[in-house]
């Protein structure tokens, strides 16, 4: 529990709810806050893992660390996965006593409205621009809840201000830059061969890599060794969705086949990527990512110019399964 000193200077330093700006709560920002700094402020969370603060009951939420996907560089970045192991991402307050929306200011005119059927008549009013959600008992006009979010300029600013990896990358193996040496420290040896293209097994997926095998003679820049990795196809051993991949819709086109018809393509020509799936029973599911040179690696390649699409699904419909 908060100790009476150090809420009596809260209440003194801090303004109340009503005072509040959208992107942070009594001095905790969503992004650049730690727990750390919220426990120097308000200590130790109760048993319930909340604070309870006079009308407020408050919940904070903290990032477990970056994100782990698998194919994490396929989706569009969010802010909340490149954060560190305990900064703030989410405040959630609940006011015990509901507070007038005229009161705390609200333009619902800015925010984006979404009905809760379960609790009519409620709804949640949203502005991800400043970051902040209130839920309004529309029969009073009240406040019962506000939820702090990272704005869209402070999550904007934690994408830019990261090292950009390499989008068309799979488990740190990139092609054109990686290796032979690279692959087999990370997967050991293949376990068959077909042609130039090498089976590697994993439990989640079977990978198959291409190696460069008639690189260019020019010396220099141009030159890439006959153990160069050229294209890389995961085929995935268990179910996987494509919407499971949260592919960043502006990056990527979806073609759909005539024949098969059941099958889809999404294609990122740009970053040299390409994901198959097979339409089942209304769900798209994936049977390969392949991972190719991007548009700007076309120039390591000897002068060769990129395929055009419709060569990339044809290629992509056959490859990787013998």
């Amino acid at each position: 529990m908060i100790n009476k000193n150090l809420l009596a200077g809260l209440l003194l330093l801090m303004p109340m709810v009503s005072a509040v700006r959208a992107k942070e709560w009594r001095g905790i920002i969503p992004l650049k806050s730690t727990r750390a700094d919220v426990e120097r402020l308000l200590g130790k969370t109760n048993q319930l893992g909340r604070y309870e603060i006079q009308n407020e009951r408050v919940t904070i939420w903290y990032s477990e660390g970056p994100c782990e996907g698998k194919h994490g560089g396929l989706a569009k970045p969010n802010c909340e996965c490149l954060v560190a192991k305990d900064t703030v991402l989410k405040i959630t307050v609940t006011l015990d006593s509901p507070v007038k929306v005229s009161k705390l200011g609200i333009d619902k005119k800015k925010c984006q409205r979404t009905p809760i059927h379960a609790y009519r008549p409620t709804a949640t009013y949203s502005d991800f621009t400043d970051g902040i959600v209130y839920t309004i008992r529309e029969s009073d006009d009240t406040v019962t809840n506000i939820d702090y979010l990272p704005s869209a300029k402070e999550c904007e600013e934690v994408v830019s201000g990261q090292t950009a990896a390499a989008a068309n990358g799979w488990q740190g193996i990139v092609p054109v830059r990686s290796t032979r040496a690279d692959v087999e420290r990370l997967l050991g040896p293949p376990r068959s061969s077909l042609g130039d293209i090498y089976r590697y097994d994993t439990p989640e997926n079977r990978v198959d890599v291409s190696y460069s095998a008639d690189p260019c003679k020019v010396s220099g820049t141009n030159s890439r060794a006959a153990d160069v990795v050229s294209k890389i196809t995961v085929s995935p051993q268990r179910t996987l969705l494509v919407q499971n991949l949260s592919l960043d819709n502006e990056k990527y086109t979806r073609v759909q086949n005539d024949h098969p018809e059941n099958w889809v393509h999404y294609l990122n020509s740009v970053e040299g990527i390409t994901v198959d799936a097979m339409l089942n029973n209304g769900c798209e599911q994936v049977i390969s990512i392949i991972y190719q040179g991007t548009a700007r690696d076309q120039e390591l390649r000897c002068g060769h110019k990129s395929e055009n699409k419709k060569a990339v699904i044809s290629t992509t419909t056959r490859m990787g399964h013998y």
